[in-house]
């Protein structure tokens, strides 16, 4: 797990793992709760970018930067993802047809897992043969491509509110 070796790299006792994770977990349930009122104030557009700007630049930053600094950038990496889950459940609402709703739903939600079951290996292989650093950016790089993509197609598709 690249979470528990990110403390264990910070030298941060095994004690106060559970602690932080809470207080991640806290996070993203806290700015999940609030993800209504910042969508009220930006566009979709601006939106989603704000999402893929966050999550790149962080795991660059946490990878070039192994230190305390990136374990309040990981706060608000968490911060981020608690915003962009149901921000991101609404726009399928918002622009899909409710009798493909479900499945649109499901397909996102197959996705997610099976990106990440394809590339957890990949990042755990990294970080075992090239440094945790090196797994963090690699994740900011695949990211970067990913959310680059969505983000033409979006725009391009006219698929989203600017």
């Amino acid at each position: 797990m690249v979470g528990a070796t990110f403390l264990k790299e910070l030298n941060i006792s095994m004690e106060n793992y559970g602690f932080i994770w809470a207080l991640l977990n806290t996070t993203v349930g806290a700015f999940a709760f609030l993800a209504h009122r910042l969508e009220q104030k930006i566009s979709e557009i601006k939106g989603l970018f704000m999402i893929g700007f966050i999550s790149v630049n962080s795991y660059i930053f946490i990878g070039n930067n192994m230190g305390y600094l990136s374990l309040m950038l990981l706060f608000l990496f968490y911060a981020n993802r608690g915003y962009a889950t149901p921000l991101l459940r609404n726009y399928i609402n918002i622009h899909t047809e409710s009798n493909v709703r479900a499945t649109v739903l499901s397909i996102r939600s197959f996705i997610i897992r099976i990106s990440f079951a394809i590339t957890a290996p990949i990042i755990g292989w990294i970080a075992d043969h090239y440094g945790l650093a090196c797994a963090f950016e690699f994740m900011g790089f695949f990211s970067s491509i990913g959310i680059t993509y969505c983000l033409i197609w979006f725009y391009k598709n006219k698929t989203i509110k600017h």
